[in-house]
């Protein structure tokens, strides 16, 4: 538990789990064409700038000892 790697790997988790939650949930009901019509639609709209390529740098292995002193909480947060 002392562990810094397991600690932000702990933290990414956290953040990310309530989302794929929610997506998961809106994919199991029956009626999935029009969640899969909303689902597309927010992707759409959330990607659609460039600035959402930085929180794929919260996976680069070689950036952890970076983030052991200063998660980077901006990555996580919406434009």
């Amino acid at each position: 538990m002392e562990d810094q790697d397991f600690k932000f790997l702990l933290q990414l988790f956290h953040h990310i789990m309530p989302h794929v939650d929610f997506l998961y949930a809106k994919l199991q009901k029956k009626n999935i064409d029009s969640v899969c019509d909303t689902i597309l639609g927010h992707t759409r709209e959330r990607f659609s700038f460039t600035n959402h390529l930085v929180s794929a740098t919260l996976l680069q292995g070689d950036r952890f000892e970076e983030y052991k002193m200063a998660f980077p909480e901006d990555a996580l947060r919406k434009p």
